[in-house]
């Protein structure tokens, strides 16, 4: 019976790759170190970002495999969202529609209330004036 073929993993390809380039210079396990060293030190250590400026500094910035995360994970969210409005247009649309209502009345009652108590004020301030020359 044919038995699965499992491909090596990333390690093991870098292993051998560096092993035929080497020879027996170094031991599986020391060629185990170095090669997950090199791994943790690309992808894993965080980038220096230089900033701009008149007084500029180097600050800590994201490693590779987040930005690389980031990136591919913007771009599904992105996806999902705009598939999600696409698939409730109906409920966005009264959400809105509600919104619009409620902001314009909201608006239109706060001009009216502060129309209203600007003139109260100047009316109270006259009528102050008037019983103090009095």
């Amino acid at each position: 019976m044919n038995e699965i073929a499992i491909p090596p993993s990333f390690e093991q390809k870098m292993k051998d790759r560096i092993k035929d380039s080497i020879g027996e210079l170094i031991t599986d396990d020391e060629l185990t170190a170095l090669v997950i060293s090199g791994i943790n030190e690309a992808f894993f250590k965080p980038t220096k970002i230089q900033t701009q400026g008149w007084n500029s500094t180097t600050k800590e910035g994201p490693c590779l495999m987040t930005s690389i995360l980031t990136d591919l994970l913007n771009e599904q969210v992105k996806v999902a969202a705009e598939q999600w409005i696409v698939d409730n247009q109906d409920m966005l649309t009264d959400m809105l529609e509600g919104v619009v209502k409620d902001g314009v009345g909201k608006a239109a009652l706060g001009a009216l209330d502060g129309y209203f108590k600007n003139q109260l004020l100047d009316f109270q301030i006259n009528m102050q004036n008037q019983l103090q020359q009095q």
